[in-house]
C-alpha cells in the first residue's frame, strides 16, 4: 500500500478508510449511487490527503535542515527527505516518495 512508502500516520489511513466506506456504501443504492460516486470520487479524496501529508514532511524537513521551525510542523527525526518522483496522482501533482 502506498501509505507504506510515504509512512502515514493512523488518522489519515482512517480517513481514507472512511473515505472508502462511504463511497462503497451509498454506492450500493441504485441511480442515487452513481450520482454519488459521480460527485464524492473517494480514491481522488484519498489522494490528496497523502499529498498533503507528504507536502507536510517535506515543509518539516526544510525547516529542520535551515534550522527554524514552521509553525504547528513538528520536524522528523532526519534533517532532510530529498524529493523522488514516482508518479503523477489522481490530481496531476508527482507524488513524492521520501527516501530514508
Amino acid at each position: 500500500m502506498i501509505c507504506g512508502k510515504f509512512h502515514t500516520p493512523a488518522s489519515i489511513k482512517t480517513q481514507m478508510v472512511l473515505n472508502i466506506a462511504i463511497d462503497f456504501t451509498v454506492g450500493l443504492v441504485p441511480i442515487l449511487g452513481d450520482i454519488f460516486d459521480i460527485a464524492f470520487k473517494a480514491n481522488l479524496r484519498n489522494m490528496a490527503l497523502i499529498e498533503r501529508h507528504v507536502e507536510r514532511q517535506r515543509r518539516s524537513a526544510q525547516a529542520a535542515e535551515m534550522g527554524t521551525a514552521a509553525p504547528g510542523v513538528k520536524a522528523p527525526a532526519s534533517a532532510y527527505i530529498p524529493r523522488i518522483p514516482i508518479k503523477k496522482g489522481a490530481t496531476g501533482r508527482v507524488l513524492e516518495r521520501a527516501a530514508a
